[in-house]
């Protein structure tokens, strides 16, 4: 037997104890984790690509968007319907933590600017 496994057998309750220790030590550890996702959180901040890809997350909303239509034959009434749901969800204050920016209109500066790049090649 090697000097290991005697040493185990012998002090069983010993090893058993640090053992245990070790074990609650990093259950409590664990709580310290920290996962990050995100590109600009893992990069050195002083870094120009990095810093590219951080003015282009903060000029695009992270690159997440969500587009709502409105359809109908009433051009009034569309007008009206698309005031009504911006006054809606800005006055959710629980929603309005979740979201950067609502763009109510199109912008055409934005679109001379940068609507190559929106396009599918």
């Amino acid at each position: 037997m090697g000097t290991l496994a005697r040493f185990v057998t012998k002090r069983y309750k010993l090893v058993l104890l640090i053992s245990l220790v070790v074990f609650i030590l990093s259950v409590f550890e664990a709580a310290n984790i920290e996962m990050k996702t995100e590109i600009k959180d893992i990069m050195p901040e002083d870094n120009p690509q990095v810093q590219g890809y951080i003015e282009l997350d903060e000029l695009f909303a992270g690159g997440s968007s969500i587009i709502i239509t409105i359809e109908g034959d009433d051009k009034e009434w569309m007008i009206q319907c698309a005031e009504d749901y911006v006054a809606e969800v800005r006055s959710n204050n629980e929603l309005m933590e979740q979201l950067k920016t609502i763009t109510f209109t199109l912008d055409e500066e934005f679109i001379r600017e940068w609507g190559l790049i929106l396009q599918k090649a």
